[in-house]
């Protein structure tokens, strides 16, 4: 058993601290100071108003300590006392056996629990969110953590006790957890991201970064006469460290993971893996799986006719993140296996070889063909979109049983009712800026194309593709940016006021088809199906005009959201005469057909 503390490290948050300005207080040694001036920000900031120091190699200023501060040794002394009533710190410092660490996995908002019943699998170990194993199951955690988003291999925990400057106080702690030259060796390459909330006296998550990374390169720079290089542009440093500051708890930690690597390009409006990975494990997705694999076998020893196969539908899936992570899941496929690199191979304090090649092999031996039957489908109506789906799906190696359909949601037929359908459709804050056909298919050229329409095992419509589709329409599409660009009125001018109010009235009006023909959809194609839709704007929701059976609350790229979990019972076929009639008041002209069903279903 691990420790176990559900809950993700959070954003940071700017805080205010306690003292006033200018009032009688306490010294750093326990006696009485004479009122001072009001402090200036920088002061506050933990930036000294003296004459800066040179830092050499390392910093490129150096605060000089005020001279009522107290010394190093006693800063440490106080530092240690105030550790010892800390419980957490003395729960984390409680003697491991030899080989142990304590990890940390972080996550979205609201995906806790889903990341520790993954940590509670048998293909890492008995652990919580906060977990505790050998280096063998920090490998196993980052191979086969789906809904993580990095895995952290803790370095130290200490206290800022809030009595000098908040600059001070980070570069002295950053320089008294470790010996750093014993970690990174010449030549490595190291960075740092700091996350800060609550504080009492640091509230900026970019001095923590600096001051921290200043006393990494002062402390190697006094042992071998030279500072660590940062990483290339675009590279993962050799030793990338995560630290937070919680409460005056500061927590360092070494960052092992990364992000997935089939992705062949990134679309900006693209849903996050772990966040699709998550929303799918609450969906029931890989407990459907596991059933139909257990049927597989049952319908091998009898003759009995089976139930229909598992699918899984998104009949808005953009780049196809969902449809990728069910085929990996259906498949048991480490989402770390597409990773050709990771930072903690160069770490030489802990890297065991032996139980990395170990890890790996298990995962390479654990992947297996999906379930028969066992399928997922997708369709999008912007063809830029399904190009950088179908480049994913064949990178990820589960083009046997992805198929994707390019049309409009409202004209999707489905050869049978989905068991499941999970689905990011559009709210109106991913794609600002720029039209949502215009941005995915300007990202397929950047990123290069491939890909086809229709429905199919990879996809096709008449034997052309997306890519053909795409070069037929590179340059004018181009040409058309370049004038709206051109055309673009002044800022702050009543001619650009009038542009975005049009604009926003358009946007509403595209998404109050875009959910309507999804309501119309889910209604005639998916009965008896369990459908889990992501939206971070309630308004857009309301063209749904179905009531949730219940809302999970998520953050996704910080902005808050909601799954939103429906049972669509479907609609009995409407007669003639009822089909006839006109569609409700206001109706897009694309659910209109379906006009008399939708009313039936409100």
């Amino acid at each position: 058993m691990g420790v176990v503390r559900s809950g993700a490290l959070r954003l940071a948050r700017d805080g205010v601290g306690p003292v006033a300005r200018g009032a009688r207080r306490a010294g750093p040694c326990g006696g009485l100071t004479a009122p001072k001036a009001a402090a200036s920000p920088a002061t506050r900031r933990g930036l000294s108003s003296t004459p800066l120091q040179q830092g050499g190699g390392g910093s490129q200023w150096r605060p000089r300590h005020h001279s009522d501060c107290p010394s190093h040794q006693l800063v440490r002394a106080m530092r240690e006392r105030s550790e010892q009533r800390d419980p957490q710190i003395q729960q984390r410092r409680q003697r491991l056996e030899p080989g142990q660490h304590h990890f940390f996995a972080t996550s979205h908002p609201g995906l806790e629990a889903v990341v520790a019943a993954e940590l509670l699998g048998p293909a890492i170990g008995k652990a919580g969110v906060s977990f505790t194993g050998d280096v063998a199951t920090g490998y196993r955690a980052n191979l086969w953590l789906r809904s993580a988003i990095r895995v952290l291999m803790l370095l130290e925990e200490t206290l800022l006790e809030g009595t000098r400057p908040a600059g001070e106080e980070v570069y002295d702690a950053f320089r008294d957890v470790t010996d750093w030259s014993a970690l990174l060796e010449p030549g490595q390459t190291f960075s740092v991201e700091s996350r800060v909330w609550s504080c009492s006296n640091l509230s900026s998550s970019q001095l923590l970064l600096v001051r921290g990374k200043d006393a990494v390169c002062d402390a190697i720079r006094d042992r071998r006469g030279s500072k660590p290089l940062p990483p290339e542009p675009g590279r993962v440093a050799d030793m990338p460290l995560f630290c937070t500051a919680y409460h005056d708890r500061l927590s360092i930690y070494r960052d092992m993971s990364g992000a997935r690597g089939y992705r062949q390009a990134m679309h900006r409006a693209s849903l996050n893996e772990s966040a699709a990975a998550g929303i799918l494990h609450m969906s029931g997705w890989h407990q459907l799986c596991k059933q139909e694999g257990a049927a597989d076998g049952a319908a091998a020893r009898c003759s009995a006719p089976c139930p229909l196969p598992a699918v899984l539908a998104d009949p808005m899936c953009g780049s196809g993140t969902f449809l990728i992570e069910a085929a990996l899941m259906a498949t048991n496929t480490a989402p770390g296996s597409f990773r050709r690199w990771w930072p903690f191979t160069q770490w030489h304090d802990s890297f065991d070889r032996d139980a990395w090649a170990a890890a790996v092999e298990q995962a390479a031996a654990g992947r297996h063909a999906p379930p028969a039957g066992v399928e997922a489908w997708g369709n999008d109506v912007h063809r830029g979109a399904l190009s950088l789906a179908l480049r994913d799906v064949q990178a990820a190696g589960v083009q046997g049983m992805v198929r994707l359909h390019h049309g409009e949601c409202a004209g999707w037929e489905l050869p049978r009712r989905p068991a499941v359908l999970v689905s990011n459709p559009p709210w109106g804050q991913r794609l600002r800026g720029r039209g949502a056909a215009e941005s995915f298919d300007q990202d397929a050229a950047d990123g290069g194309g491939g890909g086809g329409g229709g429905f199919s095992g990879a996809f096709r419509d008449g034997g052309s593709d997306v890519e053909a589709w795409w070069d037929e329409e590179a340059d004018p599409a181009q040409q058309e940016r370049a004038r709206r660009e051109q055309a673009r009125p002044p800022p702050g001018s009543a001619q650009q006021r009038q542009a975005e109010a049009a604009a926003a009235a358009q946007e509403a009006e595209v998404l109050r088809a875009a959910w309507w023909d999804l309501s119309a959809f889910l209604k005639r194609q998916c009965a008896g199906a369990a459908a889990f839709l992501l939206s971070g704007n309630p308004e857009a929701t309301r063209g749904l005009r179905l009531k949730a059976d219940r809302r999970h609350p998520l953050t996704v790229g910080g902005v808050d959201c909601r799954l939103l979990q429906y049972s669509i019972r479907g609609v009995e076929p409407a007669p003639a005469s009822a089909a006839a009639a006109p569609a409700a008041p206001g109706a897009p002209p694309a659910a209109a057909a379906g006009a008399a069903a939708a009313a039936d279903g409100r």
